[in-house]
Order: C-alpha cells, then structure tokens, then sequence
C-alpha cells in the first residue's frame, strides 16, 4: 500500500510536493480501508479482485478537500478523474450552512456550534466560490 500526505503549502504553479509512505499492509477478504481527505494511495493486488473505491465528502475536511482540487487544477487531471460535479455540491454544503446558520440565529444560539475546522472550510470555500 502506497500512501502519501501533500504538505503544507507545497502547491505552487510550477510544480507539487509531496512524500510517500510505503506501508507493507496485507488486507484479508472483507476488509474494510479508509483515507483520511487528501491522501494520495495506491493498491496492488497480486490476484484478481473485486475492490469499492469511493469519494465521501464531509465538513470536517473542507480545506483539504479543496486542497485535492486545486492539486487535480494544477496537474490537469482529465475530467473523467475528477469527483463528479463537485462545485455543484459545494454550493449545496452551502447552502446547507446557510439555513444551519440562520436557525442558530432565529434560536439566538450564536454560532458557537460550528467546529474549528468547519469555520476554516467554510471562510476558504466562500473564497473559492
């Protein structure tokens, strides 16, 4: 298994950084493997195998969900590659926010519900958008 983190602030118009991690991991039929958002992995299977890949967006991870993109901009990774309709369902994140936000405020909560991460995705995702 092949895994690989980008780092921070590595991306610039000529070129990206990044380091791998090789991992001798062996996986029993069943077995269930997930990534964090923005690791770059790879698989080797020896035999045939039936493997689910997927993509799951979350708010958790909005930044380096966005970081992901900007690297597939950058590359120019064929559209094919890419997470299907993607700015489309940022603008469903948020307007999501939107009415979460606005709930607060009608309740007079604040907004002291968002997490950390949450505030940051969002402020970088508005400035994306």
């Amino acid at each position: 298994l092949l895994s690989g983190r980008l780092r921070e602030n590595s991306l610039t118009s000529s070129s990206v950084i990044w380091w791998i991690t090789v991992t001798g991991s062996t996986y029993k039929p069943g077995t269930l493997s997930t990534y964090r958002g923005g690791w770059i992995h790879g698989v080797y299977t020896p035999r045939k195998s039936l493997v689910f890949g997927g993509n799951f967006l979350h708010s958790y991870n909005i930044v380096g969900q966005l970081q992901v993109t900007a690297i597939e901009d950058i590359t120019k990774v064929e559209p094919r590659y890419l997470y299907p309709y993607f700015v489309e369902m940022s603008w469903f994140v948020m307007e999501k926010y939107r009415r979460h936000l606005k709930s607060i405020e009608e309740r007079g909560k604040g907004n002291s519900v968002l997490l950390e991460e949450e505030v940051e995705g969002l402020n970088l995702l508005i400035s994306r958008l």
